[in-house]
C-alpha cells in the first residue's frame, strides 16, 4: 500500500482520530499513513509533538469519564426469562469505582509495610573464583574446613 504525505490535512485528521482511540498505529493505517512518519514528524516539529500529547490527553479524560459513568452511574443490562427480555437491571463496576478511589483519595491505596529482620554475619566472596579443585580442597560441600593431613 502507498503512503500518502502526510500533510497538514492529514495531520488534522491524524489529531482527530488519535484524540478518540489513543492508538497510533490504528489511526496512522486508517490514514494510510506510516506509524514512522508520525514519530519522525513528532521528533522534528515540536508543535505537532504538542499537540499530539493534548490529543491524547483528550483521550485520557474520555477514558476517565466512562470509567467514572461505569463506576457510578452504571449501565442497563438485559433481564432475559424464557429466552425473552422481561426487563433491565443497572449494573456498576465496584472495580472501576475502587481504582478511581485509590487515585484520588490517599486513605484508600493501599499500605505497603516490609518488616526485615537480619541476623548473621557477612559473606566474602573472592575477586577471583577458584577452580573447582582448589575450592573443593579448601572446603567441603556443607561450608566446613577440610583439615589439611
Amino acid at each position: 500500500m502507498a503512503r500518502k504525505p502526510f500533510d497538514e490535512r492529514t495531520q488534522e485528521s491524524y489529531l482527530k482520530i488519535y484524540a478518540l482511540t489513543g492508538r497510533v498505529h490504528d489511526t496512522a493505517r486508517s490514514l494510510e499513513i506510516s506509524p514512522g512518519q508520525i514519530s519522525a514528524l513528532r521528533r522534528k516539529d515540536p508543535e505537532f509533538d504538542r499537540k499530539c500529547k493534548e490529543a491524547y490527553g483528550l483521550y485520557q479524560d474520555r477514558l476517565e469519564e466512562e470509567a467514572l459513568n461505569r463506576a457510578v452511574i452504571g449501565w442497563e443490562e438485559p433481564v432475559y426469562f424464557q429466552g425473552k427480555v422481561v426487563g433491565t437491571v443497572r449494573k456498576k463496576s465496584d472495580r472501576i469505582l475502587e481504582l478511581m478511589l485509590k487515585k484520588a483519595i490517599p486513605s484508600y491505596r493501599d499500605k505497603a509495610a516490609a518488616e526485615v529482620n537480619m541476623t548473621g554475619g557477612v559473606l566474602v566472596v573472592p575477586a577471583v573464583s577458584p577452580d573447582a579443585e582448589t575450592w573443593q580442597k579448601q572446603f567441603r560441600t556443607n561450608g566446613e574446613e577440610q583439615s589439611e593431613d
